[in-house]
C-alpha cells in the first residue's frame, strides 16, 4: 500500500483558480495509451466537474524535476472545448471533467496507466466490498509546498457498495446538481478539522 500510495502522489497536481493565488482543488494525470505505439501515451488531466465550475482558465501547478520552484500552466478551457479537447460523461449528473494537457519536459509527474483504472468487472473478479480499505489524495491548503506540490494522502474504507442509483446534489458554478448515480460510498476524513466529510461519495461509474 506504501508503494501505491508514493505512486498515486506522484500523478497528482494542484488547481488554482485563474491568477494562481487561489487553490480549487487536485486533478491527477492519466496516460492515454497512442494507438501503435507500446510506450507512447497522451497525458489528461482528471477532476471534478465541481473543482472547475464555471471557470473558463484555470492553472495547474506541477512540480519541477529541479525541485525548487513548481510551475504553473494556464489551462483555457473554453479554448480546449473548441478544439475538442475536454470531455465529460454524456450524463451530466456523474461530476467528472478530463481535458488534454501538452506534455511539459521541466516537470516531474508519473502519468496513471489506464490499464489501472478500477471497472466493475475487476471490482467483481476481486471481491472489492465494504469494509476494504482505500487511500486518496488531497491538497492542504495551509502547506502546499514552495519547492514542490506535497499532496496529502488520506485513509479511509468503503462504506457501501449500492446495487441501485443513490440521489445526489452538489454544486457546478451557479448551477445545483441534482441527480441519482450509481457510486461507491466512503467513510473517510476528506479535509482537515474541524470539519469532517465522512461517507463521502466517490464515483462508480467505471
Amino acid at each position: 500500500m506504501a508503494d501505491f500510495a508514493i505512486a498515486l502522489a506522484s500523478t497528482v497536481i494542484f488547481l488554482f483558480a485563474e491568477g494562481g493565488q487561489v487553490p480549487i482543488g487536485t486533478a491527477f494525470i492519466i496516460g492515454y495509451p497512442i494507438p501503435g505505439s507500446s510506450d507512447k501515451v497522451v497525458p489528461l488531466v482528471v477532476t471534478a466537474k465541481h473543482v472547475v465550475g464555471d471557470r473558463n482558465k484555470i492553472i495547474g501547478r506541477f512540480t519541477t524535476k529541479s525541485g525548487t520552484v513548481p510551475v504553473s500552466v494556464l489551462y483555457d478551457l473554453a479554448d480546449l472545448r473548441h478544439n475538442g479537447d475536454v470531455w465529460e460523461h454524456p450524463d451530466k449528473g456523474v461530476d467528472l471533467l478530463v481535458f488534454r494537457t501538452s506534455h511539459f519536459e521541466q516537470t516531474e509527474y508519473q502519468p496513471f496507466p489506464v490499464a489501472l483504472i478500477a471497472s466493475r468487472k475487476i471490482y467483481s473478479e476481486e471481491d472489492v466490498k465494504a469494509t476494504d480499505r482505500i487511500i486518496f489524495p488531497c491538497l492542504l491548503v495551509n502547506f502546499m509546498g514552495t519547492a514542490r506540490n506535497y499532496p496529502v494522502i488520506r485513509d479511509g474504507s468503503i462504506a457501501l457498495i449500492p446495487e441501485e442509483p443513490v440521489p445526489l446534489e452538489y454544486d457546478v458554478g451557479a448551477r445545483r446538481v441534482q441527480t441519482k448515480q450509481q457510486v461507491i460510498l466512503i467513510d473517510a476524513t476528506a479535509i482537515p478539522a474541524p470539519v469532517d466529510h465522512r461517507f463521502s461519495f466517490g464515483l462508480g461509474q467505471g
